[in-house]
């Protein structure tokens, strides 16, 4: 069982009492649960309390894993600390469950279970349910405390007491930069990439960028996820910090699917192009993106990935209307929302196995590009590009981890993947990198 799933700090820094609850403890429910066939007897007890900075109550708190999240386009926002029930596989839930649970987690990119030093700690598939949950929207926090106990243990309530926000330490001193490939290496893979696309064995590849920053000292990922939540209007903030100097976090524009029982939606999202420094740019830039005919090659390739995929599993589908254009803060894409309506019996498992890796990710066709990536890529992806999030009874929502950073004591990997097609360049493939990591480096150069 990975190291993770059983660290606890217990000593933490608790509000005044007065100031700590801001409604009534509501008595705690006690009710037995079943997930992947077996049954915990859970108790659920409920505080409300008014609006708090939740990535400040995360920094303060001494229990782990850690987890934030906030949908895109959403006002809802959860942190989540502890760890009372851990799972190896995708949870799946009897229908009788009493309680609207969330399980948060993911699972790695590929099936090669021999990882490298850098993503030691996570996981190959790894879905927990929190001690405590804190979900906030319209300036109201709705705490949710979980215990497998008849009462609800008093020192797990303690940890809901809210410290002030740290103050900055030292500024960090940026040591050195490396890219995994080179450039040299990197102008290879693609031309491997080009040869086999040429030739008709694939259609798309999507090769991807390491960039470790190696810095002064450990690093905190507050201040980094801060920086994403004021920029990344447009995109799901997420964090999972397994140990004090262990954490996932991006900000992804990309839905691998969001399930509300059987409601799916998902998303296709592919071609790039940066954000114009005027409105004008920006324009020009957008209808590049909706008039290039390698863009279009590039976006018609997931559209159809996902309905073919999605077909055996639904009663119906049906597109958003029109393709447009996503933008992020640095770059835009080509985006459009497939919806349907699940057959019975579809689960979370089911839908990803369909899914993960899509065209956006892996390339197309998805055997043959995942054997040319295991060929060509010179690392281990991890859980960089890899569904993460939520897992629950009544719904689901995973979202592909790009526009992500690992954190590992006093190294930063940013990850970056770029789609290649027939007329793909190295030297603008490249560049376009540079641009998805753009919200990470802006804090250090």
């Amino acid at each position: 069982m990975p190291e993770f799933f059983s660290q606890r700090i217990a000593e933490n820094e608790t509000l005044p009492e007065e100031k700590k609850r801001q409604g009534p403890a509501t008595i705690p429910d006690s009710l037995p649960t079943i997930i992947n066939g077996s049954s915990y007897h859970l108790c659920r007890l409920q505080i409300d309390l008014a609006e708090i900075d939740l990535i400040a109550w995360l920094e303060s708190q001494m229990t782990y894993p850690k987890v934030f999240w906030k949908e895109r386009d959403s006002h809802v926002a959860r942190a989540a600390v502890g760890n009372l029930l851990t799972f190896p596989d995708v949870p799946l839930f009897s229908d009788s469950n009493p309680f609207d649970l969330r399980l948060y987690g993911g699972i790695r990119f590929g099936s090669n279970t021999n990882q490298e030093q850098t993503w030691q700690g996570f996981p190959s598939t790894g879905f927990w349910l929190p001690h405590i949950e804190i979900t906030q929207e319209n300036g109201r926090a709705h705490v949710i405390v979980y215990s497998l106990r008849e009462t609800t243990p008093p020192e797990i309530l303690d940890t809901i007491g809210f410290a002030n926000r740290r103050e900055p330490g030292e500024p960090l001193s940026l040591m050195e930069r490396k890219e995994t490939p080179d450039f040299y290496l990197w102008k290879q893979s693609v031309e491997d990439a080009l040869i086999a696309i040429s030739s008709g064995a694939i259609d798309k590849l999507v090769l991807a960028r390491k960039t470790t920053l190696q810095f002064s000292k450990a690093l905190s990922p507050w201040p980094l996820l801060r920086h994403l939540n004021e920029r990344a209007r447009r995109a799901t903030l997420f964090s999972f910090q397994l140990t004090p100097h262990l954490c996932f976090l991006g900000a992804t524009p990309e839905k691998l699917f969001q399930r509300e029982k059987n409601l799916l939606s998902t998303d296709a999202v592919a071609s790039t192009r940066p954000r114009g420094k005027t409105p004008e740019e920006d324009d020009q830039l957008e209808e590049e993106l909706l008039s290039s005919p390698k863009e279009q090659r590039e976006f018609k390739i997931v559209k159809d990935f996902l309905e073919l995929a999605l077909s055996p599993l639904s009663e119906k589908m049906d597109w958003d209307g029109q393709d447009r254009v996503l933008k992020a803060s640095h770059v835009q894409h080509l985006h459009n929302r497939l919806n349907a309506t699940l057959k019975t019996g579809v689960s979370d498992s089911d839908l990803i196995r369909a899914l993960h890796p899509t065209p956006a990710l892996g390339g197309y066709p998805q055997k043959e590009a995942l054997k040319l990536l295991e060929e060509i890529e010179r690392f281990d992806r991890g859980w960089y590009g890899a569904p993460v999030g939520m897992v629950g009874q009544n719904g689901a929502s995973l979202y592909v981890a790009i526009r992500s950073a690992l954190i590992r004591e006093r190294e930063l990997h940013l990850f970056a993947g770029t789609g290649l097609v027939t007329g793909s360049e190295a030297e603008k493939e490249w560049e376009e990198l540079e641009q998805k990591i753009r919200p990470f480096m802006e804090l250090f150069v």
